[in-house]
């Protein structure tokens, strides 16, 4: 719950240790294709529902391996919590930020 009352749900009910990533967003039962929230969510609330398993579907697919970009004001950090190895930057991002791409192994 935020300081101002309102309540924001996440339900992710097939997390595990090697399943965590996003793979579906839903916000209040809605299917989104979008990565970020509508302002509107944050101020007055809801219910996101994820669907996880990108590594676990890329290994169904044959891929022995992920790449993935996270700008350095998101994620990256969770990222290399996860395994991947950072492999470059691309510098200029608006506001001093830069793009880290990274690489995972999935054998």
């Amino acid at each position: 719950m935020f300081r101002n009352g309102v309540r924001l749900t996440v339900e992710a009910p097939a997390t595990s240790d090697t399943d965590q990533y996003v793979q579906s967003p839903a916000l209040n039962g809605r299917d989104r294709a979008e990565s970020w929230l509508p302002e509107s969510f944050i101020t007055r609330g809801g219910r996101i529902a994820v669907q996880v398993g990108a590594e676990v579907e890329a290994r169904r697919r044959g891929c022995d391996r992920i790449a993935v970009s996270s700008f350095t004001f998101q994620a990256p950090g969770f990222y290399q919590r996860h395994g991947y190895v950072e492999t470059g930057r691309t510098r200029g991002i608006p506001g001093g930020n830069e793009d880290v791409h990274m690489f995972k192994s999935l054998e």
